[in-house]
């Protein structure tokens, strides 16, 4: 017989290569899995089977263990190991973590097998809840004695049985999974949907909360690890004023605090009412956020209301800075500012905090602060306007009454241009009027620039001076303004 050409050489190492290469993406294909376990009392047990789903060219023998992520759940009591591991050998058990050893002596395991039983275990549950079984490799090897690695998968080990009461306030029902008390294995996930009736809104899930997904979602899910009594809190809506359930008002008090990390805290209290102007129902949700200071044990934190009323606290971080916090009842949000300061810092008196809309938007902070903050681009920042009576800077024997102004935008991602607006007396000489800004860096009052002064008397002002604040090239910058200070004054002779 002739040998093949080159052609048809090239041609044959080809097949060749790609049946090599099918075996290879085969053999990286093998799972190893253990099953779920599911104990009703405490005390009795479950048995678990670790496989392994394919073994393309066979297999010689292994060293696996398996471990249960909480010790306190259950105890893995017996290893059973399957007629082929002729040679075997486990330690560990009884304990949370066992180690085991198989060997195929009489190659029983041949090429292509599936399904293949690696060991069975026993474990005994302890006490109720769950816990996952994790498997890990050590070194599992094919006929040839090469090594497999094989995607590893876990178990869960359910340990006796919990309640959830279900119930729903007027307004609307729970229609998964229904309403009355339900009986459920220890770690089950737990559909949970709300629906409103006609001319109501969902406020929030309220009672059990710490195990349920997401308080404010209609549709969520609850993990049963214990006994849980869970509510559907719904809203009536006022005929024509379907876009919104709620208002939310915050206030924060005090709004000074020192910054050392163990003064008292602010306390910021959410009153929250229907859209018909009555309280929201006992144990509506309201979700408060901070950028800085810390809620409970970091920045989020949900409280539910009583008489309309959500209430925590705000302590503060060990630097100062100023703290915009968010009060959240579905789609409704209010906003408050908390300064934090170091000793001998001066207190603001007034304080103005709210929420921007893209474009141009302004914040009118006359009756706090005689001034209008007007921002304008794509960014959303909130903005706090407040006031003091105490010069926060360096010398300056020219300021106004009024007091001393501090602007602050929490964030100035897409902002493209800011507008401030101071308006002055009508004993002010118009001929020598400034306005000022207090620049760290100098430790100096210095003239804003660009300004423009606007003489004309409005609601007993005698007028207003602005300026305009860019990224760069301005006095002060867009950086300026993490409650850059402002005051109105005359320029010395």
């Amino acid at each position: 017989m002739r040998p093949p050409s080159g052609r048809a050489l090239c041609v044959l190492i080809l097949a060749l290569m790609m049946v090599a290469l099918l075996f290879a993406a085969n053999a990286a294909a093998a799972t190893l899995a253990v099953g779920n376990g599911i104990v009703g009392t405490p005390g009795e047990t479950t048995t678990v089977s670790i496989l392994l789903d394919n073994a393309p060219d066979g297999l010689s023998g292994y060293t696996i263990t398996a471990s249960l992520s909480d010790p306190a759940v259950g105890d893995i009591t017996q290893v059973e190991f399957p007629s082929w591991a002729t040679l075997n050998d486990t330690s560990g058990a009884p304990g949370d973590s066992v180690r085991m050893k198989g060997v195929d002596l009489h190659q029983t395991i041949e090429a292509g097998a599936s399904n293949v039983t690696l060991a069975i275990l026993t474990i005994r549950g302890d006490v109720k809840g769950a816990c996952t079984i994790e498997v890990g490799v050590e070194r599992i090897d094919d006929d040839h004695g090469n090594p497999v690695a094989p995607v590893v998968g876990s178990g869960t080990l359910a340990v006796g049985s919990y309640e959830l009461r279900v119930s729903s306030s007027a307004g609307g029902s729970v229609t998964d999974p229904g309403e009355g008390v339900f009986t459920y294995t220890a770690g089950d996930h737990v559909s949970l949907v709300a629906s409103p009736a006609a001319g109501c809104g969902f406020a929030g899930w309220v009672g059990s909360t710490a195990a349920v997904a997401d308080t404010t979602a209609a549709a969520t899910t609850i993990v049963m690890n214990g006994d849980y009594s869970i509510t559907g809190a719904f809203l009536v809506i006022t005929a024509g004023e379907s876009d919104g359930l709620m208002t939310v008002t915050l206030t924060a008090d005090p709004v000074n605090v020192i910054a050392d990390g163990s003064s008292p805290p602010a306390t910021l209290v959410a009153t929250v009412q229907d859209a018909g102007g009555s309280n929201a129902p006992d144990g509506t949700p309201v979700t408060f956020t901070t950028d800085r200071g810390r809620l409970g044990t970091g920045g989020m934190m949900t409280a539910t209301t009583t008489n309309g009323i959500a209430t925590v606290t705000l302590t503060a971080p060990t630097e100062p800075g100023i703290a915009t916090v968010q009060a959240q009842v579905d789609t409704a949000s209010a906003y408050a500012a908390v300064f934090f300061k170091l000793p001998g810092q001066p207190d603001v008196i007034a304080v103005r905090t709210e929420s921007t809309q893209p474009g141009t938007d302004t914040v009118a902070a006359l009756d706090v602060a005689n001034a209008t903050v007007t921002k304008s681009g794509d960014g959303t920042p909130t903005v706090t306007v407040a006031r003091s009576e105490v010069n926060p800077g360096g010398p300056f024997t020219i300021a106004f009454a009024g007091g001393y102004i501090c602007v602050h935008l929490d964030d100035i991602s897409d902002v493209e241009v800011v507008t401030i607006c101071l308006y002055y007396p009508t004993t002010v000489d118009e001929g020598k009027v400034e306005l000022y800004w207090w620049d760290d860096a100098s430790s100096a009052w210095v003239p804003t620039s660009p300004q423009a002064l606007d003489t004309t008397d409005v609601d007993g002002y005698g007028g207003k001076i602005c300026t305009t604040i860019f990224f760069s090239e301005t006095v002060p910058t867009l950086a300026g303004l993490q409650c850059g200070w402002f005051a109105v004054g005359e320029r010395p002779d």
